[in-house]
């Protein structure tokens, strides 16, 4: 690269900006974004000029334009917004690569603009029924849109019809990227990854790391046993696996596990190269971004061998060596967890780095199976959003924990405060009464916030984690405004990753106590229903087969009659009628952490909580305060 000579055309285009033609513009931008020379005073004065003349730019200058802001990294958000306006006026006039590009570059700078995304989607519908469109259009759009955490059901669907025929024409890339977009979002098109797989297995071998990782992902994340294709992949990571990066080899570990695949060569393989990398592992060296993507691979990599270990036990409930062999995998790695945790702790007090100002969790961090210690995405949004998202709050004053939590509850109700059951080291326990919400970088809304409690009792200076709503405030797992229970959090960052490993290797046991409608007669039930957690506009999770895997143990403790435990006569909501119904009270273990997994799963077999409003039938949910499961039994807990 003669970077003299591109310095001096720079210069030269800077002083004659004003008389640039607008294609002169676009196509100066887009040739030093193809060479990666990030000229931040030539994309300045472009983007200036780019801004006055912003309706003169065509589809193809306005989309190369963007990707060239998106491919030097520039985050010009004026020219962006600019770009956007302009391109919804003519979006009838892009190609479909003009749209795939425009959306690319939108999502790779994690700008959601809705509704320039809205009219990419229909113009792409469109383009496409009238038989328009590469393969290589398709995958980067529906990669655009599920990068920004959109799921565009018709868009996809309408990929999936379109690629189909054009199968063999996608590269190993785009087949890999198209099936990420299906398996972020849950749609499982069966005709569509079908013709994934029969594309894939004939040219395994020129599948990358990355691209083998993320198509076995994909393909554990939608739950298909496309066995091929499994024994492709595997025997294609084997040979590879010295390419392999940390979450390459995250990915296929979780694959494995998620579709219980007991290939003993691979994951020993991954286990050496883990610990490997502990052993090699020099904590000071990362930044507090990397510090925590490698701490979350480690939980996930955990996660895998002890979740898979789970398929190896003896069917006489004995431990067969490799589900022994799997466990101990799992601590040795928990070694270097704790290490990067130490390090970040004595960061934090030493004031070397501020992390409770945020911008520690990257991409990978975020989307992170919850079980695997991930925190929640949020992307930042240009313009209104369609629907309501959870809305993201910081902690309220403290001082509300002793003036009676009256603001913000919508009950009438006495709230009782939060209390302190133990605080270990780097831990701390603390019981939720009812309308508490385990608030963090989401926030469903409707009840105090228990980090403003947390944060009475441990300022700032004591512990910077219980401060931080970037990492939900310490606190590592969730429970509903209307319910009670034990709230476990980490109030140092060893404590933190520990509490994760331990949720993550099921060394944690939570049990919870509901009181149900109807009499389940059996005493004890599994419930494997696939859950979508993605209906934002109501926040209630449904069962539905496109949703995710979810599991729930459910068993009985009692049967009650309705009016044998009320002092006083309650009525069903509507309307009032005098029938009594028995009800049940049910200890739930979860196997996996679904948004709102029991209450989704007590409804979806006839059973729904007694006094939940939100997935209770309304011709049975029970007004009025009911108590809770422990009282009706007489037990002290």
């Amino acid at each position: 690269m003669n970077s003299p000579l591109l310095d001096a055309i720079a210069a030269s285009a800077i002083a004659k900006m004003s008389v640039l033609s607008d294609q002169d513009l676009t196509n100066t931008a887009w040739a030093f974004a193809t060479l990666h020379v990030d000229n931040l005073p030539l994309f300045d004065a472009i983007s200036a000029s780019a801004i006055r003349n912003i309706s003169e730019i065509g589809p193809q200058g306005l989309a190369n334009t963007a990707w060239a802001l998106a491919t030097i990294v520039l985050r010009n958000n004026p020219l962006m917004e600019a770009i956007a306006s302009a391109a919804i006026a003519i979006l009838a006039e892009f190609s479909t690569q003009e749209l795939s590009n425009t959306a690319w570059s939108f999502s790779s700078r994690d700008l959601c603009n809705r509704p320039l995304l809205d009219s990419i989607s229909s113009a792409a519908i469109k383009l496409i029924s009238d038989g328009a469109g590469e393969t290589q259009d398709f995958s980067n759009t529906a990669w655009a849109f599920s990068t920004l955490n959109l799921r565009d059901k018709p868009l996809l669907e309408s990929f999936a019809s379109a690629s189909i025929p054009k199968m063999t024409a996608f590269g190993v890339q785009g087949l890999s990227n198209i099936s990420w977009a299906f398996a972020t979002r849950v749609m499982q098109h069966r005709p569509f990854l079908n013709a994934i797989s029969a594309a894939s297995i004939p040219r395994i071998s020129d599948f990358r790391a990355q691209e083998i990782s993320n198509t076995a992902w994909s393909f554990a994340t939608l739950a298909l046993h496309d066995a091929p294709l499994r024994e492709s992949f595997s025997a294609e990571a084997i040979r590879k696996l010295h390419s392999f990066k940390t979450q390459d080899m995250t990915n296929t570990a979780w694959s494995c596990a998620t579709l219980s695949i007991c290939n003993i060569t691979l994951m020993d393989s991954i286990a050496s190269s883990a610990i490997s990398m502990i052993t090699e592992l020099s904590t000071s060296s990362l930044s507090p971004s990397e510090a925590f993507d490698f701490c979350f691979s480690l939980v996930s990599f955990s996660w895998s061998f002890a979740f898979i270990g789970t398929n190896w036990t003896s069917g006489d409930g004995s431990d067969s060596w490799m589900a022994s062999w799997a466990r101990g995998v799992s601590r040795s790695l928990l070694q270097g967890i704790l290490a990067i945790g130490k390090d970040l702790d004595h960061r934090a007090m030493s004031g070397e780095s501020d992390i409770s100002a945020g911008g520690v969790l990257s991409w990978v961090s975020k989307v992170a199976p919850a079980a695997q210690g991930g925190y929640a995405y949020v992307s930042k949004s240009v313009g209104p959003p369609r629907v309501k998202s959870p809305s993201v709050r910081q902690g309220s004053p403290a001082r509300d924990a002793q003036l009676g939590f009256e603001r913000g509850v919508e009950s009438k109700d006495v709230v009782v405060a939060p209390t302190v059951v133990a605080m270990p080291r780097g831990m701390i326990v603390v019981s939720k009464p009812v309308n508490w919400e385990v608030d963090g970088l989401t926030s469903e809304g409707g009840g105090l916030l228990l980090s403003s409690f947390v944060q009475a009792l441990l300022p700032r200076s004591v512990s910077a984690l219980v401060h931080t709503m970037e990492l939900d405030y310490g606190f590592i797992h969730r429970l509903d405004v209307p319910s009670s229970g034990l709230i476990l959090g980490g109030t140092t960052f060893e404590g933190l990753f520990h509490l994760k490993w331990q949720i993550a290797v099921y060394s944690i046991d939570r049990q919870y106590f509901t009181t149900n409608h109807g009499l389940l007669h059996s005493s004890y039930m599994d419930i494997d229903a696939r859950i979508d957690a993605t209906t934002v506009e109501t926040m209630r999770s449904v069962t539905d087969d496109a949703g995710k895997p979810a599991r729930t143990h459910l068993g009985l403790l009692a049967h009650l009659d309705f009016r044998q435990f009320c002092g006083e006569t309650l009525h069903f909501g509507r309307p009032a009628v005098p029938t009594v119904g028995g009800l049940c009270i049910l200890v739930i273990n979860i196997h996996t952490g679904r948004r709102h997994q029991i209450r989704a799963h007590t409804r979806h077999v006839g059973h729904p909580c007694v006094t939940d409003a939100r997935y209770t039938p309304r011709d049975v949910f029970v007004r009025g305060v009911s108590p809770q499961p422990h009282e009706l039994l007489g037990l002290d807990l």
